[in-house]
């Protein structure tokens, strides 16, 4: 089974009301896109890990959806913080597993892989939230789960990136009994988080985890570690793909995307702000 993961697009019908957004935001997913388009022979489906908007519109999750149709493969989307989660459902809900009420969460089984999407939305705060109810019907399926992988979308990432403010607002609510849940899974556990804007790697109660790096802006600090400022960074965006075995191996490697093509008046401020 192979994949991409993406995250945090924050479209929005007027990006130059956001001081942080490209404002060619919509030239530059478009870019992503038909980058995923050229490789999407390759891949069983894509993941996106939330704010697909930058403020929950209809026009621009219509506008999201369009460019997901555009591809031949399943996409799976869960929200973010940025998200709402009726206009959310009423067009992701058209056409995937989301169930019409409640939290968006979705259970897709596979001989391969359990894809499993959490929603951790708490609607106007950054951190996040996992019920009772969520993480009971988790512990069920990873319980019964008898694919060799287990893929777990959720938008804020429960582990520690070593950045005193990312791992602020990635705190969520109800995290250490889904630490748990992880640890003691039947399955190998890939985690696919997005939330702070920079692409990461870690291992957390024996899980392979991942944050995906954003489209509209990338966040960074001085120093890799500690309490520092974080301002908007220039890199070079980058997503990753991973291939998982039957066997149990997990091969990641990443695909480098030269977004600001989409034009000059669109790219990154350079250097830190503070």
């Amino acid at each position: 089974m192979r994949f991409a993961h993406i995250s945090d697009l924050h479209l929005d019908a007027a990006p130059q009301d956001h001081p942080l957004l490209r404002n060619n935001l919509y030239e530059a997913l478009e870019i992503l896109f038909g980058d995923l388009r050229e490789i999407q022979s390759y891949l069983d489906f894509v993941a996106i890990t939330g704010d697909l908007t930058e403020t929950g519109d209809t026009g621009s999750y219509l506008k999201i959806k369009a460019l997901t149709d555009t591809l031949d493969i399943p996409v799976f989307v869960v929200p973010g913080n940025h998200d709402l989660r009726e206009p959310f459902r009423n067009v992701f809900g058209l056409s995937g597993p989301l169930p019409d009420t409640g939290p968006l969460d979705f259970y897709v089984n596979s001989a391969e892989a359990q894809i499993i999407g959490l929603d951790s939305l708490i609607e106007g705060t950054m951190t996040g939230r996992l019920t009772d109810g969520q993480l009971d019907r988790l512990q069920t399926n990873l319980l019964s789960a008898t694919a060799p992988h287990t893929i777990i979308l959720l938008h804020h990432s429960p582990f520690s990136t070593g950045l005193a403010e990312f791992d602020e607002i990635s705190k969520v609510e109800g995290d250490q009994v889904f630490g748990e849940l992880i640890r003691t899974a039947r399955s190998k556990i890939t985690l696919l988080c997005g939330h702070i804007h920079r692409p990461y790697h870690a291992v957390w109660m024996g899980a392979q985890c991942y944050v995906a790096g954003s489209p509209a802006f990338q966040f960074g600090g001085e120093k890799p570690f500690g309490d520092c400022v974080l301002g908007l960074v220039d890199e070079p965006f980058s997503y990753f793909i991973h291939s998982l075995g039957a066997s149990g191996d997990h091969v990641v490697s990443t695909r480098y995307v030269d977004l600001n093509s989409a034009g000059s008046d669109g790219a990154l401020r350079r250097g830190l702000l503070s």
